[in-house]
């Protein structure tokens, strides 16, 4: 299948599940301007690819192209179902959907457009570097995934790189990448690039909806009633496609750094000063200025931004990644997966922000009861909708999970304040019940993903001397900032100063009373005692310890934080403003006039905001302990939201903004932000093209051409394994380190081998599940290559199952497999294939 071909249909298909969605997403978003146009694909998505994945679990559906075509008859069925209202015939004899489709196919054409734009221009960028390449990202490990999932009968999908165990990861997203393969009918390595390009294109038309009706409703809030739905012509065309752009395509600051770096037009003093990691040196003398960034992939950078050290002054790795960044690497990681996904929880909460108030409950029901906050403006399906969307967010990349239940919550306060007339503790507590309601019903939705998962997640710990330097916080969040203290000002209420104070005590103290918390519970507790012996008995930590004691070592780790104050102290002044301003309006809305019990749409981005400023402040203090046992995992998850959470929220900033009469603060603020966006797209300009120049074959959209280059052998070992071997069969290759061409033939083939690549299944599993999982297999592997012979030889391979033994590059390199071990394969093993110095043996 050529090119065009592919591209033509994969896009049919993805449009075709949009359009099964858009009866359902007619009722969900039914006071919106576009009544959920824009959202209907990802909405559809996320239904298809539940009731495949559901479907394939539980054996009611095979894992095949029929398989993942009835899913998308159960996707209409389910949309027809719910969305019947806009598809009977009304007294006029006409059905609303499609008489709206036929009114408004000026807007339905641009929302196509903007997908169908946005899915080529990646597809572009992807041929330029195509390589599902080993190092420099996670590719090999997606591709395995991919390859998993197409490879297995039953869901959960067996894991490529441990035989005999499932996949320990989040990997929903996998499974609808694959669910699409199935239908286009491509090879895995080209579905790749081409899934990759239309998750790219999804995150900017549900961005580009999200904002351009937020911006709508608003404007039609301020020019009539609230109680109609907008009508299609105020959504916000210019607005949408800005915050389309702001979210998937603007860095931050360093690229234009970097420029200036490689300028060199400012002192080494500065560069020292600012601290970002490979431009903090002195400028290198054998390198001429330039205004093109030279150093070696650059780009990179402007995902370690942030720079934490140990108690000596070592590097300790950060992540910021944001969604720019993570489109240009091409990795099809799950935080990347869930964009589209998360705007669409947005869109959700949007739509629950604005559902009327429905007829009270049966006093004493159980729906009156326990979840009286959720179903006074939603109805039980709908209900049940939104924990589907919302248990999808944890099955696609568990961190956002908790992040967009908060907003959740945070949108039935709002409307509980408004609707009962005040904010009261039985206010609270009934959300809070209903949180907890919705959380366990998506929960249980995905239960029989929770049942295999195991999640390196332990707790919480307190984060005690690495505070973010301000200038390195502005660096990352700088094109936002702007937007987000503008947000803040136009939805200011008058709020008296001293609650501002209360507020602003109550956000510098609190965090540090959590941290106190945490750290006595460590002391006092057996569990916490013992893990501090852990800590303190480990060499590194010794090392950095070196020699104090224990007062000594807090009065250094004061001293860090009292030299690095601003970050907290900007965040929290920020944080107490939003706070303030929040709780000023759901307390004053008692003194609302009695006919309206609407709450103002402004308060909708303020919570978009203010739940950024709670994660990137949390940091500050605390981050859920893992593997690395750094801030580097909680870092990087919080702030990728926060940036979601801050485009949208900020591009509204801009929209209300403009709207105001001509004055110097309308002129300098709208002035400020378009400079500061502006700096920002430096560095996505320069980047792509710097990226591209990685890329050892292309343009092709092919991920594995590359390999059929620079190993042409292994090549044919894979090719054969793919065309002659059964999906389940266990292939032994070498194992070897991540980041490295070891698992090389498991990850194209999807067929399981022993063991794959270390440090990963030690990052999904746990040290203790896999040393009990994988026992001796490490060395195992080694004695088949090297020492074993005959009946042992044959013993090893049947206790593990192996079907097929590969002998290519990568078992020459690493056991130096030579004559004598040829010799004896061919003794006690089938020869099935032969390649130059490759080979395949077959157990007999």
């Amino acid at each position: 299948m050529n090119t065009i071909l592919s591209l033509f249909v994969w896009w049919f298909w993805v449009t075709l599940i949009g359009l099964a969605a858009m009866p359902l997403a007619w009722r969900l978003f039914r006071r919106f301007p576009d009544r959920g146009y824009t959202l209907s694909k990802p909405l559809g998505l996320l239904v298809w690819g539940y009731s495949f994945w559901l479907g394939v679990t539980i054996g009611a559906l095979h894992n095949t192209f029929g398989g993942a075509l009835a899913a998308i008859a159960i996707l209409a069925a389910v949309s027809v179902y719910m969305g019947r209202e806009g598809i009977r015939e009304d007294d006029a004899g006409t059905r609303p959907l499609l008489r709206w489709l036929r009114e408004h196919r000026r807007h339905v054409l641009i929302a196509e457009g903007v997908w169908l734009l946005a899915f080529l221009l990646w597809a572009f960028v992807r041929s330029r570097s195509p390589d599902i390449a080993t190092a420099g990202g996670e590719k090999f490990m997606e591709i395995t995934f991919i390859n998993g999932v197409l490879t297995s009968a039953r869901f959960p999908p067996h894991d490529p790189w441990l035989s005999g165990y499932a996949i320990s990861y989040y990997y929903f997203g996998y499974v609808m990448v694959a669910g699409l393969i199935r239908l286009s009918q491509l090879p895995s390595s080209v579905g790749f690039n081409i899934g990759f390009a239309s998750w790219f294109a999804l995150t900017a038309v549900a961005a580009y909806g999200v904002v351009g009706n937020l911006v709508g409703i608003w404007r039609w809030s301020e020019e009539a009633s609230t109680e109609h739905a907008p009508p299609t012509q105020m959504f916000a065309t210019r607005w949408g496609l800005l915050g389309a752009v702001v979210l998937t395509l603007m860095g931050n600051l360093e690229g234009f750094l970097e420029v200036l770096y490689a300028r060199r037009l400012l002192p080494v003093a500065f560069w020292q000063w600012l601290d970002i990691r490979s431009i903090n040196v002195p400028y290198d003398p054998a390198q001429p200025p330039s205004w093109i960034p030279q150093r070696f992939i650059w780009w990179w950078q402007a995902s370690r931004v942030l720079h934490d050290k140990d108690l000596l002054g070592n590097t300790m790795e950060v992540i910021d990644e944001f969604p720019a960044f993570s489109f240009i690497l091409g990795d099809m990681h799950p935080h990347v997966l869930v964009l589209p996904f998360a705007i669409l929880a947005i869109g959700l909460a949007l739509a629950l922000f604005l559902a009327p108030r429905r007829l009270a409950q049966e006093r004493g029901s159980f729906w009156a009861r326990v979840v009286r906050p959720a179903t006074r403006y939603l109805a039980p399906q709908e209900m049940l909708l939104y924990a589907l969307a919302l248990g999808g967010l944890a099955f696609l990349n568990t961190w956002d999970f908790p992040i967009y239940l908060s907003l959740m919550v945070g949108v039935l306060l709002v409307r509980e304040a408004f609707s009962s007339r005040g904010l009261a503790w039985r206010t609270v507590w009934h959300t809070l019940v209903a949180g907890v309601v919705m959380a366990v019903m998506g929960i249980l939705f995905y239960l029989p993903f929770y049942i295999g998962f195991q999640s390196q997640a332990s707790g919480v710990l307190p984060n005690l001397f690495n505070p973010t330097r301000l200038p390195q916080f502005f660096v990352m969040f700088g094109p936002l900032l702007v937007m987000v203290v503008a947000l803040l000002v136009i939805s200011a209420r008058p709020v008296e100063p001293r609650v501002v104070a209360r507020w602003l005590a109550g956000v510098w103290i609190v965090p540090w009373l959590a941290v106190l918390i945490i750290v006595l519970g460590f002391f006092l507790s057996p569990g916490g005692r013992e893990f501090l012996d852990q800590v303190f008995n480990n060499p590194v930590v010794q090392e950095n310890v070196a020699g104090r004691s224990t007062g000594q070592l807090l009065g250094f780790i004061a001293l860090r934080r009292l030299r690095n104050p601003w970050t907290f102290l900007f965040l929290g002044a920020l944080l107490a403003w939003a706070l303030a301003h929040l709780f000023t309006s759901l307390y004053s809305s008692r003194a609302e006039e009695s006919g309206s019990r609407a709450a103002p749409i402004s308060l909708f981005p303020l919570l978009l905001v203010t739940l950024g400023l709670l994660l990137t402040y949390a940091v500050e203090f605390v981050y859920i302990r893992d593997l690395f046992g750094t801030r580097m995992n909680t870092v990087f998850k919080f702030y990728f939201q926060t940036w979601v959470l801050w485009s949208i929220a900020g591009t509204y900033a801009l929209a209300r903004v403009s709207s105001l009469p001509k004055s110097v603060w309308r002129t300098v603020t709208l002035g400020m932000a378009g400079g500061v966006m502006a700096l920002g797209l430096v560095y996505t300009v320069l980047a792509i093209p710097a990226r591209s120049e990685l890329g050892q074959v292309g343009p092709t959209l092919d991920g594995e051409a590359w390999v059929a280059q620079a190993f042409p052998e292994d090549y044919a070992i894979i090719q054969w394994v793919r065309d002659y071997t059964l999906p389940d069969a266990t292939v032994l290759e070498a194992t070897g380190g991540s980041y490295t061409f070891f698992g090389r033939v498991s990850a194209f083939t999807g067929r399981p081998t022993l063991f794959g690549w270390e440090f990963h299944e030690w990052q999904w599993r746990g040290p203790k599940a896999l040393q009990e999982q994988a026992g001796t297999r490490v060395a195992d592997i080694e004695r088949v290559y090297r020492t074993a012979r005959g009946p042992e030889l044959l013993d090893i391979l049947r206790r593990y199952g192996v079907d097929y033994v590969v002998v290519g590059s990568q078992e020459y390199q690493k056991y130096g497999f030579g004559p004598a071990r040829e010799q004896e394969f061919d003794r006690v093993l089938e020869r099935v294939f032969t390649e130059g110095t490759a080979r395949i043996y077959r157990v007999p």
